[in-house]
């Protein structure tokens, strides 16, 4: 990681106001009602699609594997503008970023987790550099935008930091969610059933977790 390019810089959850206000307001911008709409059939399709292949499997089901792990990654990736093709490549790379931070991975394990972020990197420069060219509809061409409009409110490097950092933060962090979240469902007697019974209480216990 010592290499002379790989040199992101801190955007978000490291990064202290008025900093992270600002490049806060640009990234909270592209999750708008439209961009989730936008997101919705594709998640539902995932979702069908993965519940249907755990069944086709059969028991017993490999929860975190089966859905926790690929469900919230393809999201992030589509969100941000990556093309499916390279998912598998996108799940690799992103996955055991916690246990390289705050885990206890042996020196082994820390330097194959650097050089998956390493790769990731640069796929992100190569990738904000292709939709400076050539945008499209997603956060990464919308981000763009706002720099192209005001450099000096969003620099080119924290554009590229931001889609560097936000798989890390909406790929792991939610499986664990997702995972977690059926943990405490089914480890509380009556809760699956009451939810199975009557989907509206959904939100509430997703807060709850």
């Amino acid at each position: 990681m010592a290499v002379v390019d790989y040199d992101p810089i801190a955007v978000l959850s490291n990064r202290a106001p008025p900093d992270h206000t600002r490049i806060c307001k640009h990234t909270q911008a592209s999750f708008s009602s439209r961009r989730m709409k936008i997101l919705e059939p594709f998640i539902w399709r995932r979702c069908e699609a993965l519940v249907d292949g755990m069944r086709v499997r059969g028991a017993p089901a490999e929860f975190v594997g089966a859905i926790a792990h690929p469900l919230p990654g393809e999201t992030i990736f589509r969100f941000i503008g990556f093309p499916e093709t390279d998912d598998k490549d996108f799940k690799d790379w992103t996955t055991n970023r916690l246990a390289f931070t705050w885990g206890e991975a042996t020196d082994a394990e820390q330097i194959d987790i650097a050089r998956k972020m390493l790769a990731y990197w640069k796929y992100c420069v190569a990738f904000v550099k292709h939709r400076h060219l050539e945008p499209a509809d997603d956060l990464t061409s919308e981000l763009l935008a706002a720099h192209t409009a005001a450099s000096e409110d969003l620099s080119y490097r924290e554009v590229v930091s931001v889609v560097y950092g936000l798989p890390f933060a909406g790929h792991e962090i939610v499986s664990n969610l997702l995972s977690n979240g059926l943990i405490n469902l089914l480890s509380t007697p009556g809760h699956w059933a009451e939810i199975c019974k009557d989907p509206g209480l959904i939100p509430n216990a997703v807060e709850e977790v």
